[in-house]
């Protein structure tokens, strides 16, 4: 299976977000690192009590090269956050050139 789909949809949501509205690719920029955040507990939370053999903190390493869903969100994260970047980055050069001139002193 791939781990390369919640990364993948990710870059095709905030790709096709660029022709609707300012807050829907706002909101998206945002809330994305958080979902996959959340898909990664999701994922976590859905791994087989017994396979913490060392005990869980040790044990739990492993699993992320096995775990499709842990492996998904782990290469999904730095998409996210790149995405959000690239979004705050793009929205402040765009106010800064939206903002009305100064007004001349006399």
């Amino acid at each position: 299976m791939r781990t390369d789909v919640l990364a993948g949809l990710i870059v095709v949501v905030w790709v096709l977000s660029w022709w609707g509205p300012r807050a829907i690719r706002l909101w998206f920029a945002v809330l994305s690192p958080f979902g996959v955040v959340a898909a990664f507990v999701v994922a976590f939370l859905r791994v087989p009590p017994g396979s913490c053999e060392h005990g869980c903190v040790q044990g739990a390493l492993p699993l992320l090269d096995d775990s499709v869903g842990l492996a998904n969100a782990e290469r999904a994260f730095p998409v996210a956050v790149g995405v959000a970047a690239v979004t705050v980055i793009v929205e402040l050069v765009l106010l800064v050139r939206r903002r009305p001139p100064a007004p001349p002193q006399s």
